[in-house]
């Protein structure tokens, strides 16, 4: 398969994941239906980041029509949940973008990488994030509790052990019945996150920020611009299709509230490690690596991907000095919170992995949850999760994927777990997407590299 024919079968999967999204939306009876959707998502992405590129692909009109496709499905997944009386900001926005889109693929499909097409998708993405956020209020207890520990900190007081979940929906005006609850029914009243969580957003909260969703919003914003940036022109369509299209992104990190930091210091860390020839680059993606564990829990099956593909790419030495960068890089934040009361922290931070939480999610669980198969006892689903993640380390060692595909491998086996999240999911199509732009870059260095080993070869047979 040639790199265009992996970044459709990623996309087609974003596809699958938004369209049952917006099904689910209009009609709630259906949500079960995301399950399907999510599964194929997944199944997709891991397809594109595991299979072989044959050679570099040519630029074609595929990613300019995908993005007008994605923005499109955006601005209708907007209008379900934030409706407008008339033409709004991002309306026009994305009206232009899908003319300028399937004008550039008629007449000129050479210009789709060009900086006007990012800024332009990037601009209509920020104002249908920006009407999420004005139309809606918090309604998760994850951003509640992110906002009211960057409150306490900022106060001088340990969240770990001054949060009260319960008291964190009440300072915001929420529904206590949102809080988790454990599966005796009990919610759960503790603070479940690592520090970076909440000293990432405590200076936007000190110099006033009402909204920790406008944070989140612009590092997404930010961070899509970025990876645009590094990527091969001729896929920046595409990857900016995978985040506009991916309505679980939208849902998840800009109207839910959830922070995305963790998943962006991970691309970052692993783009990195992808171009280190030297140690420098090496330690550096080893700190972004750290600051990801540090921020969100899902980063934490992942390290283990990334380890062993150091060891194998650089050798045993310096994937021990890699591990023993990222493990201070991940403890460092801590610090303070480990020396003060480690019993809270740690319990704290351990609570999703331990504790007897209510099955929840998008996954195996929730069919059976639904009645649509047995609910099996927890420890199966987690013995299931295990033997998946072993599996795909497994495959990970034998296929090796581009570095920056690692998490979509590592985290779909979370998909057969107990608790599986919308959001443990939502950046796999963009993992996958940087992962085929990557093998398709490497492709001609790969091929010049092997050219006079084969004309040895054919010296020889003469």
């Amino acid at each position: 398969m040639d790199a265009a024919g992996r970044m459709r079968a990623a996309l087609l999967g974003t596809a699958a994941l938004s369209v049952t999204i917006l099904t689910a939306a209009a009609a709630p009876e259906l949500d079960t239906a995301v399950v399907v959707g999510f599964g194929v998502f997944i199944a997709m992405t891991l397809w594109g980041v595991l299979a072989r590129t044959s050679g570099a692909a040519r630029p074609e009109r595929g990613g300019l029509l995908a993005l007008a496709g994605a923005a499109g499905l955006a601005l209708a997944d907007r209008h379900l949940v934030v409706a407008s009386r008339g033409p709004a900001p991002d309306d026009l926005a994305v009206a232009a973008l899908v003319i300028v889109c399937l004008a550039i693929a008629w007449r000129a499909p050479r210009l789709a990488g060009r900086p006007f097409v990012t800024a332009l998708a990037l601009a209509a993405y920020a104002l249908i994030c920006f009407s999420l956020i004005a139309g809606t209020r918090y309604h998760s207890d994850a951003v509640a509790n992110v906002h009211r520990a960057a409150e306490l900190v900022l106060s001088g007081a340990d969240p770990y052990r001054a949060i009260d979940t319960l008291a964190s929906l009440d300072r915001f005006g929420l529904d206590r019945a949102l809080a988790t609850d454990l599966e005796d029914g009990t919610p759960l009243r503790s603070f479940n996150y690592p520090p970076l969580s909440f000293l990432l957003p405590a200076p936007a909260v000190a110099v006033g920020l009402a909204d920790l969703r406008a944070l989140y919003a612009a590092l997404i914003v930010l961070a899509t611009l970025a990876a645009t940036a590094m990527t091969v022109e001729r896929w920046r369509p595409y990857l900016l299709a995978a985040v506009v299209g991916n309505l679980a992104i939208a849902r998840q990190y800009v109207l839910a509230g959830i922070d995305p930091a963790w998943a962006i210091l991970l691309g970052a860390s692993l783009l990195v490690l992808a171009r280190a020839r030297s140690w420098r680059p090496l330690a550096v993606s080893a700190v972004l690596l750290g600051l990801a564990a540090a921020a969100r829990q899902p980063a934490w099956f992942v390290v283990p991907f990334v380890l062993a593909a150091v060891a194998r790419d650089h050798g045993p030495s310096r994937a021990l000095r890699y591990a023993t960068v990222a493990a201070a890089a991940f403890v460092i934040p801590a610090l303070p919170y480990l020396a003060s009361a480690p019993a809270s922290i740690l319990g704290g931070m351990l609570a999703p992995i331990i504790l007897p939480l209510e099955p929840h999610g998008i996954g195996l669980a929730r069919l059976g949850a639904d009645g649509l198969l047995p609910l099996l006892p927890r420890g199966a689903y987690t013995a299931f999760a295990l033997a998946g993640l072993a599996a795909a380390l497994v495959v990970a060692a034998r296929r090796r994927p581009a570095h920056i595909g690692l998490p979509a491998l590592a985290l779909g086996p979370l998909f057969i777990g107990w608790r599986a999240l919308q959001n443990y999911f939502a950046f796999a199509g963009v993992y996958a997407v940087l992962a085929i732009a990557e093998d398709d870059r490497a492709t001609p260095e790969r091929e010049a590299r092997t050219l006079p080993a084969d004309m040895e070869v054919r010296r020889a047979g003469r």
